[in-house]
């Protein structure tokens, strides 16, 4: 294994810096603070120190570090043309051209585009979108909105309360009186360990009774993730997403997918609902789309639901969405070139390769760790599911610090990963991961688990 470093005198950042999902007291300390440069897979803290990234930043750069391609289109750009608004019916040559390309990747169906800038925001308009149609249309009722419960669609005050995370909500209005959540029993129970029938038929059977006990004719639309990230990785099985769209369709309940984090070949394929061959009347994106280097969303619609946005505003009047940067020209011209080296360098594949050489050695480690209970992935994204006995997915007693350490003794071992809530380690390396580089990733995890089985020690009561 190449790289081991230490945990100590890393030096500080800003005391004016406030981090976001950081305890504004929490600890520290051993724990590398302020980052200098990357390249490739690799990050490299202000003292020299590399690091493996397995998580792609917070699993956004998609393509790596440090591609002199996204840095000469973002470039060329600023000095080309540093900005113009998509206002008033005028665009960048960058920002029409992207939208025409997205529309050539997209689901069968999705022909329009509105930019945005993060993926908190474009689910904001998507919102905004439903409630304007439905009270053009005469049917201001429809506007409730559904999610899953532990699913994450952003983290603005509209957005967080469309998250079906309770922490999220935490000393706020959210969720708003429109915003309800559809029980999940896979989120409890991860459904690798139970029949995919029985995962598909409970969520159908739970998502039925709301939308019933709600009344469809109030319910504007769901909300849904192909892969509910941040509370741990859960993978549905195959089938689920499409189950998830029949009931929309059996109901005229809009669906939108949530392909922020999954979009542009994270799951193996350009979106992973073209993979389930699901057609959403939205489906947002970001993340991927500038693999990060630049700030970037954006909003698919399909025909028919643009035909009833056209329809619901009024002779003279304008649409009321976007932002001053909305398809700014920099974040369109880099979003470009990326789409061109998804497609060109075929990333999907690659991800996919590279994730079942990744599961795969995940599964081996696993094998040799008792407080592995369970390995979650799909494409590149992965979850390891920690526990005090793995075998009998028995937890270990709670500790607000183990997130901690378990980061710290995986900084100690050179590598950057993510750690959920209920002792999850999530993985999700850029996508241009290399087998030696998988290789090695799943060696270092190796021994991050054999320092990790000590805190794993007590069970919970």
């Amino acid at each position: 294994m190449q790289g081991l470093t230490s945990p100590s005198n890393y030096p500080e950042v800003s005391s004016a810096l406030i981090h976001p999902f950081t305890n504004p007291v929490a600890d520290l300390s051993g724990l590398p603070r302020q980052f200098a440069r990357a390249q490739g897979q690799h990050l490299y803290d202000s003292s020299g120190r590399a690091f493996l990234d397995a998580f792609a930043g917070l699993w956004c750069v998609n393509l790596g570090y440090g591609r002199d391609d996204l840095v000469a289109a973002a470039a060329a750009e600023m000095k080309r043309l540093s900005f113009h608004s998509i206002f008033w019916g005028q665009a960048s040559e960058a920002a029409s051209r992207l939208a025409d390309e997205l529309v050539e990747v997209l689901p069968d169906g999705l022909t329009r585009i509105l930019f945005a800038n993060t993926g908190s925001e474009a689910n904001d308009i998507a919102v905004r979108i439903l409630h304007y149609v439905a009270h053009s249309s005469g049917q201001p009722q429809r506007k409730n909105i559904l999610s899953f419960e532990a699913s994450y669609h952003g983290n603005t005050y509209l957005s967080s309360g469309t998250t079906g995370i309770p922490s999220v909500h935490a000393k706020s209005e959210a969720p708003f009186g429109f915003q309800h959540k559809v029980p999940l029993p896979l989120a409890r129970a991860p459904w690798r360990h139970r029949e995919t029938a029985k995962v598909i038929s409970e969520t159908v059977a739970s998502l039925e009774a709301t939308i019933e006990g709600l009344n469809p004719e109030t319910i504007a639309a769901l909300f849904v993730e192909p892969i509910l990230g941040t509370v741990g990785v859960v993978v549905p099985p195959e089938g689920w997403l499409k189950a998830v769209e029949d009931v929309c369709r059996r109901y005229d309940i809009a669906l939108v997918v949530d392909e922020v984090m999954t979009g542009f070949c994270r799951t193996g394929a350009m979106f992973a609902t073209t993979s389930e061959n699901v057609r959403p009347d939205m489906l947002v994106m970001a993340k991927g789309l500038t693999s990060a280097y630049v700030p970037m969303s954006a909003v698919a619609l399909s025909d028919a639901l643009f035909t009833r946005l056209v329809q619901a505003v009024e002779r003279g009047a304008s649409l009321p969405l976007g932002s001053t940067y909305s398809g700014h020209p920099v974040a369109a011209a880099t979003a470009r070139c990326a789409l061109a080296a998804y497609r060109n360098e075929d990333i999907a594949r690659h991800a996919q390769q590279m994730g079942e050489r990744l599961h795969a050695g995940l599964a081996d480690v696993a094998a040799h760790h008792s407080i592995v209970g369970d390995l979650r992935s799909r494409g590149l994204v992965a979850g390891l599911h920690l526990f005090a006995d793995g075998q009998e997915r028995l937890a270990a007693a709670p500790a607000t610090d183990r997130p901690f350490a378990l980061r710290r003794i995986a900084y100690a071992h050179g590598l950057l990963v993510r750690v959920f809530p209920g002792d999850v380690i999530g993985i999700a390396p850029p996508l241009t991961i290399t087998p030696e580089e998988v290789d090695d990733l799943t060696d270092r995890i190796d021994a991050m688990l054999h320092e990790a089985a000590a805190l794993f020690r007590n069970r919970a009561a």
